[in-house]
């Protein structure tokens, strides 16, 4: 199985590289439900997450509305948080078990206090979302990855705030696929989302290019297969590469319309030149 989701993983980044600009150092995006569960089953994520990504050091970070959600968690229950619940009965994109990361419901649940010093400690991404100030940890993932704010609408069905025609890009240079913003700064380049929380994981699939990391049987990490929303924006992306502009199109237009006299000029050309060729031989 190890074997399998490495295969995976490999033809996943693979696809990322050729079709959103993704590239190492890869930086992988941490939220709470995946801090908690990396400690209640006492993971090595960092280690993990290098084994699967196969690089000698991925980045580890998170946002700031991520640990002030966890901090008032820890605050209003005494460190105490449920597990379970959301994101704990499955989930998985291929039935293989991806839950297990939620922080909602019933059951007894770690010291959340030891996730929230974990958090703290990986770097911190610059919030995306505009006006500043703190919203819901997922909202923020979401704009993060290129998918705006967080509407509210997106998340009351299910499928996020973006839809399958608004690719996002990655890597220094904007990618063709990256539409042009002015009420959100860029995403941050070769951002991965490490998450078990189900609904999180519904919005972000919307969301083309966003590689999406998952805990399955217990305490293995997977990376899921393209959404089907990044897989069709790539595909839009290159059928839009090979089709004409509309100053080619013009440009053919008036050769068509002359009736093929620029190819006659071409042929007269080539004609001439080799009778003067021929001319030019010794008898």
């Amino acid at each position: 199985m190890k074997l399998k989701r490495t295969k995976e993983a490999r033809k996943a980044l693979t696809f990322y590289r050729a079709s959103y600009g993704l590239s190492p150092p890869y930086r992988v995006l941490v939220d709470g439900p995946m801090a908690v569960l990396s400690l209640t089953r006492s993971m090595y994520l960092k280690e993990g997450l290098a084994s699967l990504l196969d690089t000698a050091s991925p980045v580890l970070v998170t946002s700031a509305c991520v640990r002030r959600e966890l901090a008032a968690l820890v605050a209003t229950r005494g460190g105490a948080r449920p597990l379970g619940g959301r994101g704990d009965s499955g989930g998985g994109r291929d039935g293989d078990g991806g839950g297990g990361g939620g922080v909602r419901g019933g059951g007894t649940g770690p010291d959340l206090s030891g996730a929230l010093l974990f958090l703290k400690r990986v770097q911190t991404v610059k919030c995306a979302h505009p006006g500043g100030g703190s919203v819901p940890a997922s909202d923020c993932i979401v704009s993060l990855v290129g998918g705006g704010a967080g509407d509210p609408a997106g998340r009351a069905s299910g499928n996020g705030t973006p839809s399958s025609s608004s690719p996002r890009g990655r890597g220094k240079a904007p990618h063709p696929l990256t539409p042009p913003s002015s009420s959100a700064p860029a995403p941050p380049a070769g951002l991965l989302v490490a998450t078990n929380d189900d609904d999180l994981v519904r919005r972000l699939r919307a969301i083309p290019g966003v590689p999406l990391i998952r805990v399955v049987n217990q305490t293995a990490l997977r990376m899921e297969t393209p959404s089907t929303a990044s897989v069709e924006a790539a595909a839009n992306a290159e059928a839009a590469k090979d089709a004409l502009s509309p100053a080619e199109r013009a440009a053919l237009a008036a050769v068509v319309g002359s009736g093929g006299g620029v190819m006659e000029v071409a042929k007269k050309k080539r004609r001439h030149g080799s009778r003067k060729a021929k001319a030019a031989e010794p008898p």
